[in-house]
């Protein structure tokens, strides 16, 4: 099967550099082009980021790494082309995972794959439909 699971229109911006949360199955996050980071939760919202933080740097995001200093902090570290670290420490709720997470991600991926196969067929069929009728249109 080819293609993503998840895909969003949200993006104005090159994504450079991408990391999932260390304890978070839902969560991720984006560096940019333009310097801005994205945090995405899955569970939430799919089709664009919970939270935007736009000029962390004036240069593209070029390494991201997050961090748990312990149960109850945990950071991001944010580098640049220019080769500026910045680090941020993420909110609780972005590092403490509801209570069925990693289930109700897993049910979501299941979801998103049955989709994209279904998708697949559907444009099978189109392919060929539009194909025999290109072949009518010649006779």
């Amino acid at each position: 099967m080819g293609g993503p699971l998840v895909v969003s229109q949200y993006f104005e911006q090159e994504c450079t550099v991408g990391c999932w949360s260390l304890s978070r199955p839902a969560v991720f996050f984006i560096g940019k082009q333009d310097g801005s980071v994205e945090v995405w939760d899955l569970l939430k919202n799919s089709s664009e980021p919970l939270q935007l933080h736009a000029h962390i740097s004036n240069t593209k995001i070029t390494c991201m790494k997050p961090w748990a200093v312990s149960a109850k902090q945990h950071f991001l570290a944010v580098a640049d082309d220019l080769g500026v670290l910045r680090v941020f420490e993420i909110p609780k709720t972005l590092y403490v995972p509801s209570r069925h997470e990693s289930l109700s991600m897993k049910k979501y991926f299941e979801l998103e794959t049955e989709n994209l196969k279904d998708y697949l067929r559907r444009k099978e069929i189109w392919t060929k439909q539009k194909k025999e009728v290109e072949e009518l249109k010649k006779m």
